[in-house]
């Protein structure tokens, strides 16, 4: 699952969501995306359930220069209802994103 090319310019408080769909317990699950940004910041990349339960949160550093950010998941148990979050916040500077997958 990934997504093309997204650009923001955030005065607003933002969550971006992808839904996912079920993690399977005990497999492991590979979350990527490449981000850059008018001005060094964080932002955060999450897994949630459809009831807002945090499964896995990860706060990476985003500079101008684009920049791969990969991790991996392994759930214990099975979770339905899947979100792939990404929280850019409201920093007022833009931010790109590309190639952010979930698999």
């Amino acid at each position: 699952m990934a997504w093309a090319p997204y650009e923001l310019e955030e005065t607003v408080f933002r969550v971006l969501e992808i839904d996912y769909g079920t993690l399977e317990n005990g497999r492991t699950y590979v979350i990527s995306l490449a981000v850059r940004s008018t001005a060094d910041r964080e932002i955060r990349i999450r897994l949630t359930t459809g009831l807002g339960e945090v499964i896995a949160s990860r706060v990476v550093s985003v500079t101008a220069s684009w920049a791969t950010q990969t991790f991996t998941v392994t759930p214990i148990g099975q979770f339905r209802d899947v979100r792939l979050q990404v929280e850019v916040g409201a920093s007022g500077q833009r931010i790109w994103l590309d190639d952010v997958a979930l698999g």
